[in-house]
């Protein structure tokens, strides 16, 4: 289920979640197709952030099933998302359900797992995407001052507070309480 750079251009939000929905449905069949042990349903959640682009969940005993994806991410490379990352992911839940080793943990990306890109059409399925992620800013960590008897120590705002609130802390080397300065 391959799509061209043309297809995505001009789709609203509920035509890209539909898209979305197809996509993970044509590559479930195909997978359903291929094994004895069936997957039902796979949930869809548009939760990540940062650099990855998909993360497939699975659990074996309840046959649930999640496929979480970065929508930031997927807004700028919809076409690599359907041709890349859902069957990727997909394919990440038909080796985990499918495993032929039964009591070991199938390698996430070894040979079963490229089997099954493979049977998807995905001729050199890959580990890593290569998309374009934008680095957030860094949050500014804001440093606050403690003594001792021996030095004053650098502490975060979240030991600060713990301190405001009655939280006592002991210098390592000379063993007297951390007072805030």
């Amino acid at each position: 289920m391959l799509i061209s750079t043309q297809e995505d251009i001009n789709m609203n939000q509920s035509q890209v979640m539909q898209l979305i929905r197809d996509t993970v449905l044509h590559y479930m069949n195909i997978g359903n197709s291929m094994f004895e042990n069936k997957v039902r349903s796979i949930d869809i959640k548009f939760d990540l952030k940062g650099s990855n682009a998909g993360l497939a969940l699975t659990n074996l005993h309840s046959n649930n099933h999640v496929i979480r994806l970065n929508a930031e991410l997927m807004e700028k490379n919809l076409t690599q998302y359907i041709n890349e990352v859902i069957p990727h992911e997909v394919a990440h839940i038909f080796a985990e359900s499918n495993n032929p080793l039964k009591f070991k943990k199938v390698a996430g990306h070894g040979n079963f797992w490229k089997l099954i890109m493979k049977a998807f059409g995905i001729a050199n399925p890959t580990r890593c995407h290569d998309m374009i992620v934008e680095q957030p800013m860094r949050k500014v960590v804001t440093k606050y001052s403690a003594s001792c008897e021996c030095k004053i120590h650098t502490i975060t705002s979240h030991r600060r507070t713990k301190m405001i609130n009655g939280t006592n802390y002991c210098c390592t080397l000379c063993n007297t309480r951390l007072k805030l300065v």
